[in-house]
């Protein structure tokens, strides 16, 4: 009897597949035993192998019906040439690859085919490290860099801020001491006392202000005065409030003039006479009729001792 090849092979076929039974909740592989000569069938995606080895069915629904297929009946082997994935399953990155994901400041690992992102922290960033992995990195404060060894006082003057490798780092002061600079560069940690502005009991008209002000415990305290009353300095060098008795018509600007005690310096300023005190141990001294200087408080001979004048009052 005679029979084509197609009508061996299709029967041989036909034989295997009674033998297999496809299911979708089986394995995607089944293994059959199988004597014949090499054949292949596909059908509703399960692909069927039969060579020497057996029988293989695969529940293949992850390739698409588009493959070409070589048989070799001599070699008793079948050649499949996958020509197109899903791209649900295909892969997209070789696994254990790192990058920074494009989006977005994170690194991304290769698992199982799929880029998995991992997030950084609001301080950090995605950056590749010499072993060409991404990683999430502290950001550094992008200050220019700073002299090494130049030391500051922070803000709150709570500790010193010192230069080290380009970096500024804070040295907290102990307690009961703050930070004094000591110079544009230097700065330590000494007693927290503040430093007497003035002197204890004396007095000013404020530069400010129309006030008299005293220092008490090293600091100046301002007493307002009324409307009617400006600040000025008593025969006794106390800064005191006086009533305004008739008000004086505007001087010049500038002007300057000794007060009557020649304590100090009366200026006009916006057509109002400003008093500033002379240092301790000097005086008020006109220098010209429109100009006064505090000089040292040493009373200068008027005249030759002997000569005489005619008076011109």
């Amino acid at each position: 009897m005679i029979f084509f090849k197609p009508t061996i092979s299709a029967y041989f076929l036909a034989q295997a597949l009674l033998q297999i039974s496809v299911s979708a909740d089986e394995p995607r592989t089944k293994v059959q035993p199988y004597n014949g000569p090499a054949v292949t069938h596909s059908v509703n995606g399960a692909v069927t192998i039969c060579n020497e080895n057996g029988c293989v069915t695969t529940l293949n629904k992850d390739i698409i019906e588009d493959h070409s297929v070589n048989v070799y009946p001599e070699r008793k082997e079948v050649v499949f040439t996958i020509v197109k994935c899903k791209s649900d399953i295909y892969p997209e990155c070789k696994e254990g690859s790192s990058r920074c994901a494009t989006d977005s400041n994170d690194p991304q690992t290769c698992f199982s085919g799929k880029w998995v992102t991992r997030k950084c922290s609001g301080n950090e960033r995605c950056k590749i490290n010499k072993n060409n992995v991404a990683e999430c990195t502290l950001i550094v404060d992008p200050t220019p860099p700073c002299m090494n060894g130049v030391q500051q006082c922070n803000t709150a003057k709570s500790g010193i801020d010192e230069c080290i490798n380009g970096v500024l780092r804070f040295k907290q002061c102990p307690p009961g001491s703050k930070c004094i600079a000591s110079s544009e560069s230097k700065a330590t940690c000494g007693p927290n006392i503040d430093v007497a502005e003035c002197k204890e009991g004396s007095s000013r008209c404020a530069t400010d202000s129309n006030d008299p002000q005293t220092c008490f415990s090293g600091k100046w305290v301002t007493r307002k005065c009324s409307g009617n009353e400006r600040c000025k300095i008593n025969k006794n060098n106390v800064a005191e409030c006086t009533l305004i008795v008739d008000p004086t018509p505007p001087c010049m600007n500038g002007v300057q003039q000794c007060n009557t005690a020649k304590s100090g310096i009366d200026e006009c300023i916006n057509g109002v006479l400003r008093f500033k005190q002379c240092p301790p141990g000097s005086k008020c001294i006109a220098s010209s009729e429109s100009k006064a200087t505090c000089g040292p408080n040493i009373d200068v001979a008027e005249c030759k001792e002997g000569s005489s004048r005619c008076a011109t009052d």
